[in-house]
């Protein structure tokens, strides 16, 4: 995430399952100013789902995105607007087919 520190991460929407100890929530993946045309971030959105572990910790995170589908669009559009990442890319992903 060091091109981007200074993305955020506001939520949609947030459910609590109190039996499993778990919180699920929607939240958009934001990247800073500049804006959409029509003033809105540009975001694409992740679904999280967190358990407890106790003592003040969690014990689990799964995410559920599709960043090969997602992440390029937006980025993007971010750039041709005028964004611009603070550091080098530092990973690049490669999509593989799971074999047989």
């Amino acid at each position: 995430m060091a091109p981007y520190p200074r993305m955020t991460f506001p939520q949609d929407w947030l459910a609590f399952d109190e039996e499993q100890g778990a919180v699920v929530f929607q939240c958009q993946n934001e990247f800073p100013p500049p804006f959409g045309p029509d003033g809105r971030p540009f975001a694409f959105p992740t679904w999280t789902r967190l358990v407890y572990g106790g003592d003040g910790l969690w014990s689990c995170e799964e995410d559920v995105y599709n960043p090969a589908r997602d992440a390029p669009r937006v980025f993007k559009a971010w750039i041709e607007a005028g964004g611009k990442p603070e550091s080098p890319e530092l990973v690049k992903m490669k999509h593989t087919a799971a074999k047989p």
